[in-house]
């Protein structure tokens, strides 16, 4: 990411950006305040030049460029997008740019508006309560937005941008043109009329719902006249025959065999709005709905098939039309509604092993609902493989309250124990790696952060209006995150409300203002970074690798309220996209839950995590750090960088006499007050040493003769000796990090504040050296430590860490002590 800025701060096309966000600050400042009534246009250009040089580019009799040039300048563009989605396809970088910040939307109801024209508008300018009136004359072409050519009623003509259209990855081609088809009439909602650095003009939208599809028999078009001009090209604009709804159905079915989803179901329902009772056209629209997780608009077509069709429906077309009900209300999380779906599909269809299925299913769903029990080892395995996994959400004893000082909070209604499940939530949206495509180079600038988006950030836009155009409904829950010090703090809700949704929704349609999305995207997405087979330690990665360009990014509802502590009393772990929270020690009744949003240690880095979410952390471990300079801060991380390089060595003499020196250099940058157990830094070096040691201490068993470490103090020929100091510096790795040990079992007596896994391994580690030097009633301790940290922040047990754990269960030769 760092390359691409560098790149964008001295290219020509980074200046427009950054000026193009000024023009939107500007207009958008315009629609906040007064506007005076607008001179005449001749005054308009004189009195605007005289304050912008870009404005003398234009007279007054210029402004419009003829419609046949920006249909040839829009053709143009189309095929240099397609070709440039086929070099994509060959490994070629399309590196796009976009951002998040404040931006213009219109709440106001179309029927309020004045209608306007192109030639009564005015450049840099947001006309409120106006609309305008027009229809596409080009085809499509996409980078970020998609852009066509528009043509008012007057005859007058320009380029519109429309962003945000949940279209998801649809590129540049045949399935865009599609969706946005020449001829279509538009009402812009208080357009946004734009000029770039360049000179370029256009028309620009940024929310979904500032874009009004109008059906010609609309009151928006009822005595209308257009102006058609000659000049159109023909190979471009043709009056087409008009196709029945039979043939529609055909062509959508063979968009949706191709797979073409989106073009499928604009093409069913174009057949629908000629023959609404179309049975078969209702019934593919659901499917396809289905397929794009469209599950609240899929159960609008089923429902309408079940419920004015019911008796006259043929048999195949019924069973069809259940099974779709069912199978989008069991999406949906209706359970019980889905489950009588199913018991009608079986009563009128006994060989359906679909309902079978179904039925078997639900019965799951309703015990994980309900109790909060899962089948860990099925959850796991199916997380490898599918991030969405096929789970209830589920919610414990919390509640949403007030926390002093911090807004809303998540807090217990109950005592619960250490490991004990409070939330398992699934996401809003999420986009993973392959949701982007061959091309994933997108520079994102979010000025509701001052941060640079990674690629799934940005993109998660898409599936977040997407969901909310299916169920308008939803827009109630989204509605409850934070979107920082520029909205409103939203209200205190049910947790229940999140988890349980509502089985007859609102499908009246919302407005949205897509800066508050962005906005509460900005500040409450997650990395749904699944848990995996827990490999050695890798000191390339340290306990947590940083995000990448391409990890994954969600929005959690209820999650989203759980405020920030550095070493939170919540552990956070991913299921595929289903994420988990658990207590780390037991809680009391009324207490708040803290997670961790910053997972970097050192306080710089966390510092730097924290400043994104206007967070200045006071807390225990924030305050340990702070005792110590920041000279001594720098000087430690470059120690542990410097014992990080002895592990791509084999250990000699050498490397561990100056580990050791190193360890005590390390020890000394903390201040003589600072609590033992808040040094967690010191756990890679700490790991360092003991794997050094433990090196020659099994090299001594197999090898007396080898070279040993100069010293008096180091025994000849005792391979004991360094398994013990081995054992003695895995311990003090473990109190780094908070946890507190026993000499007698439990030897685990808490568990991990942070580097949760790495502390397994740890433990693993003691339990192998006890193991080798035939203490097998103090290896079993360890590996029940192991077992215990491991179960309180991840769960499943004994089972479960036996499968994520096996590579280094049989590293360790530790695997009797699991049986």
């Amino acid at each position: 990411m760092s390359k691409a800025f560098e790149y964008h701060q001295t290219s020509t096309e980074m200046v427009d950006f950054l000026r193009n966000l000024e023009d939107t600050r500007r207009a958008v400042a315009q629609e906040q305040t007064a506007v005076p009534e607008d001179p005449p246009p001749s005054d308009t250009f004189q009195s605007a030049s005289s304050q912008n040089p870009l404005f003398t580019l234009y007279s007054p009799f210029q402004l419009f460029t003829p419609v046949d040039q920006l249909v040839e300048t829009a053709e143009y563009i189309r095929e240099k997008r397609i070709a440039m989605g086929k070099l994509v396809q060959t490994g070629h970088r399309d590196m796009k740019q976009t951002y998040a910040g404040k931006k213009h939307s219109s709440l106001c109801d179309i029927r309020k508006l004045n209608r306007i024209g192109l030639g009564d508008m005015s450049c840099r300018k947001v006309h409120v309560g106006s609309y305008l009136l027009c229809r596409i004359v080009s085809r499509p072409s996409r980078i970020v937005g998609v852009t066509f050519v528009i043509q008012d009623p007057a005859g007058l003509a320009e380029t519109l941008a429309f962003y945000n259209a949940p279209i998801g990855m649809t590129p540049t081609g045949p399935d865009l043109d599609i969706l946005f088809p020449l001829g279509s009439i538009l009402a812009v909602r208080e357009p946004y009329y734009k000029l770039s650095s360049a000179g370029a003009a256009s028309i620009r939208v940024d929310s979904p719902t500032g874009l009004i599809w109008v059906d010609e028999g609309n009151a928006l078009v009822r005595g209308v006249s257009w102006k058609k001009a000659p000049f159109w090209p023909e190979e471009i604009w043709r009056e087409k025959p008009k196709k029945t709804a039979e043939q529609l159905k055909t062509t959508g079915n063979q968009l949706l065999s191709a797979g073409r989803l989106l073009a499928a179901e604009h093409t069913y329902s174009q057949g629908l709005a000629l023959d609404p009772n179309h049975l078969a056209l209702r019934l593919n629209r659901a499917a396809v709905r289905i397929r794009l997780k469209q599950f609240r608009s899929a159960l609008v077509d089923t429902d309408h098939v079940l419920t004015y069709h019911s008796t006259s429906i043929p048999e195949p077309l019924l069973e069809k039309a259940l099974f779709r009900s069912a199978t989008a209300q069991y999406a949906l999380g209706q359970y019980s509604l889905a489950n009588a779906t199913y018991g009608s599909l079986l009563s009128q269809f006994p060989q359906s092993q679909e309902a079978r299925n179904g039925i078997a299913a639900i019965a799951t769903r309703l015990v994980e609902m309900k109790s909060g029990y899962y089948d860990w080892i099925e959850l796991y395995k199916s997380s490898q493989t599918n991030p969405a996994v096929d789970v209830a959400e589920y919610a414990g004893p919390v509640k949403v309250g007030l926390s002093p000082g911090r807004g809303r909070g998540l807090f217990l209604t109950e005592d619960v124990k250490a490991g004990q499940l409070l939330i398992l939530s699934k996401p809003f949206a999420a986009v993973y790696k392959t949701d982007l495509g061959p091309d994933q180079s997108l520079f994102s600038c979010n000025l509701h952060t001052n941060t640079i988006d990674i690629a799934t950030q940005s993109y998660l836009t898409q599936p977040v209006l997407a969901h909310i155009k299916d169920d308008p409904s939803a827009y109630k829950a989204f509605s409850c995150l934070y979107a920082g010090p520029e909205f409103p703090l939203p209200p205190v809700f049910s947790a229940l409300e999140v988890v349980q949704p509502r089985t007859q929704p609102s499908m009246q349609p919302v407005d949205i203002d897509i800066s508050h999305v962005e906005a509460a995207i900005s500040f409450n997405s997650f990395s749904p970074r699944r848990i995996s087979p827990a490999l050695e330690w890798n000191p390339d990665y340290g306990s947590l690798s940083p995000l990448s360009d391409t990890s994954p990014t969600g929005l959690y509802i209820l999650p989203s309220v759980i405020n920030h502590e550095c070493l939170g009393n919540c552990s956070l772990t991913f299921w595929g996209n289903a994420m988990c929270i658990r207590p780390r020690a037991g809680l009391k009744k009324g207490q708040e839950l803290t997670i961790s949003y910053a997972s970097r240690i050192d306080l710089d880095k966390r510092t730097a995590i924290l400043k994104k979410h206007r967070i200045r952390c006071t807390c225990r471990l924030c305050q340990e750090d702070l005792r110590d300079s920041a000279m001594m801060q720098e000087r430690r991380l470059g120690l542990v960088a410097r014992m990080e390089n002895l592990t791509k060595n084999e250990p000699n003499v050498k490397s561990l006499k100056l580990a050791r020196g190193m360890m005590q250099e390390l020890i000394e940058t903390y201040s003589k007050d600072s609590n033992p157990f808040l040094r967690i830094d010191l756990w890679i070096p700490f790991h360092i040493l003991a794997d050094q040691l433990s090196y020659f201490a099994r090299s001594l068993m197999y090898s007396p003769s080898m070279n040993q470490p100069s010293g008096g103090r180091h025994p000849a020929n005792s391979p004991d000796y360094y398994a013990n100091e081995s054992i003695h510096f895995e311990k003090m790795a473990l109190e780094s990090c908070g946890v507190v040990l026993s000499p007698t079992p439990p030897v685990i007596r808490s568990t991990p504040l942070a580097r949760e896994d790495p502390c397994v391994d740890s433990a693993l580690h003691i339990a192998a050296l006890y193991n080798f030097m035939n203490m097998r009633l103090e290896a079993r301790w360890w590996v029940d430590g192991a077992v215990l940290m491991h179960s309180v922040n991840v769960g499943g047990g004994r089972k479960l860490f036996k499968l994520r754990f096996k590579s280094k269960i049989e590293a360790c030769d530790v695997g009797s002590y699991l049986d």
